[in-house]
């Protein structure tokens, strides 16, 4: 049985419709799916004759608007596909950004221009939505991915190798649609599939982008057969320890993890669904994780080399901490960056953040790249970037502005920022609005009350009015120990 499925309603388009209002609903449609876009990660675009509208870099996808889109010149842009830029990738990566910035229409908005901008004005179509949806990386990240590709769709789709992005990813782009054209005597295509990245789908009109994008979406998890998520590394088995685990670990990386000299402890992320526990069950969960990244996106989000941890039986709790901080000194050293995904062996996936935010995008971000490991395990291997290819996006300029962008836009403000509070009979009356005094002063709130129902109503009150992650409701009986303690894990 097939399991993709839209997220949303499928968008009412009008045909007084113009394609600016087009591409908006299309964004926000296939933006607001997970398993297509995360992180508010993506790019859209549409042509109006000699103008390109393409999406902002550090804009979302789920709620963009018409402004979230700027103007680019088609005819700039064109030159820039023959011009001859320097050999040297950071040369040549300051050249190229200098020629896109110079083709925006409205330079004075003050909007960055995505560094695929040149790929959108080279795709033949009016409306071009590339995105990162996870099954379609299962197969771009596959050891003989273009070979598989090749095999489920023939000549309807283009493979598109991994290269630097931005001005050689454009190049690299030209070549191959001269080259399945002169193969196939056809300028069309369903798709083109682009090695370790993504998706991207064209066309001229929404019904097109969404006929296509099912296609390939089915077509990949059809080869892919049922259970690949959480079953291509083996068994699930968890640690007969683990609610202790979780409660010496969780906090002790708070601390661990907090820049020196600062009083701002670290937000930490746990997840212990069939997806992580599928990797950190086996020996081949580890070697898939720690072998190296796939992805940019998984490189900015979650850096490139999770900390595999593995406890120990009957292991004193300071043992265990002291071990764990040596750790993370030796990973920060070996890679230049300290950790932010965890993954403890039969345990689960602890994932880290300045803030809420931060911590649940790369919880999000690295359970997709399980699935895709996963999925691209169960086609027969896993295609890693190599260490040139790794390091070009670690020291990338473009992703660091981009997480910068999120960064500045996320989370909450606040005297109480990043605390955790636990409040008692906050299911109503004082107790509520002792909790919701807490959540605007910008902590996250455990509302807890012997009324179950009650306490998790309030809680998603104030996530819908204050954001996610903002409160929790849990029950709890004050005057049973056991209750108490079973809230607390």
């Amino acid at each position: 049985m097939l399991t993709v499925s839209p997220q949303t309603e499928w968008p009412q388009f009008d045909t007084t419709d113009g394609e600016l209002e087009v591409i908006c609903k299309l964004s926000r449609y296939y933006g607001s799916d997970p398993s297509i876009v995360l992180a508010g990660g993506g790019n859209t675009s549409c042509k109006v004759g000699d103008c390109l509208y393409v999406k902002a870099s550090g804009s979302s996808l789920a709620t963009i608007t018409p402004d979230g889109f700027l103007q680019m010149d088609r005819p700039k842009l064109k030159q820039l596909i023959g011009a001859q830029l320097d050999s040297d990738p950071d040369i040549r990566e300051a050249q190229y950004k200098a020629a896109i910035s110079d083709a925006r229409l409205e330079p004075e908005k003050g909007q960055r221009p995505s560094v695929e901008v040149l790929l959108h004005h080279i795709v033949p179509s009016t409306y071009v939505v590339h995105s990162h949806a996870t099954i379609v990386n299962t197969l771009t990240c596959h050891i003989n991915g273009q070979q598989l590709a090749t095999e489920i769709f023939g000549d309807d789709i283009i493979w598109l190798p991994f290269v630097d992005p931005g001005f050689i990813l454009g190049q690299e782009l030209n070549r191959c649609l001269s080259e399945h054209a002169s193969k196939t005597g056809d300028t069309t295509f369903k798709a083109i599939l682009m090695a370790n990245h993504g998706l991207i789908v064209a066309g001229d009109d929404p019904e097109t982008i969404r006929s296509n994008t099912e296609d390939v979406l089915h077509k990949i998890e059809a080869h892919l057969g049922i259970d690949w998520e959480t079953n291509s590394f083996g068994r699930l088995t968890t640690n007969g320890d683990s609610k202790q685990l979780v409660r010496t670990i969780a906090p002790a990386l708070r601390s661990l993890l907090a820049e020196e000299g600062s009083e701002a402890l670290k937000l930490v992320a746990f997840d212990e669904s069939d997806v992580a526990l599928g990797v950190v069950s086996s020996e081949l969960g580890k070697a898939a994780a720690c072998t190296g990244p796939m992805t940019p996106d998984q490189i900015v989000y979650c850096n490139s080399y999770p900390l595999w941890f593995e406890t120990q039986e009957d292991e004193k709790e300071d043992v265990l901490i002291a071990r764990l901080q040596s750790a993370i000194g030796k990973h920060t050293e070996t890679t230049g960056y300290p950790p932010k995904i965890f993954l403890v062996q039969g345990v689960g996936l602890f994932a880290v953040g300045d803030d809420f935010s931060q911590a649940e995008t790369s919880r999000l971000v690295y359970l997709d790249a399980i699935k895709v490991m996963a999925g691209a395990t169960r086609l027969g291997g896993v295609s890693y970037l190599n260490d040139r290819d790794r390091l070009f996006i670690e020291d990338w300029e473009v992703e660091a502005y981009r997480k910068k962008v999120a960064a500045a836009t996320a989370g909450a403000a606040g005297r109480l920022k990043n605390k955790v509070a636990i409040v008692t009979g906050a299911a109503q009356g004082f107790g509520l609005e002792i909790a919701r005094g807490l959540v605007t002063e910008g902590a996250h709130v455990v509302l807890t009350d012997i009324n179950q129902d009650g306490a998790k109503k309030a809680a998603r009150e104030l996530c819908e009015q204050y954001g996610i992650g903002r409160g929790i409701g849990l029950p709890i009986n004050v005057t049973d120990c056991n209750s108490i303690r079973a809230c607390l894990d």
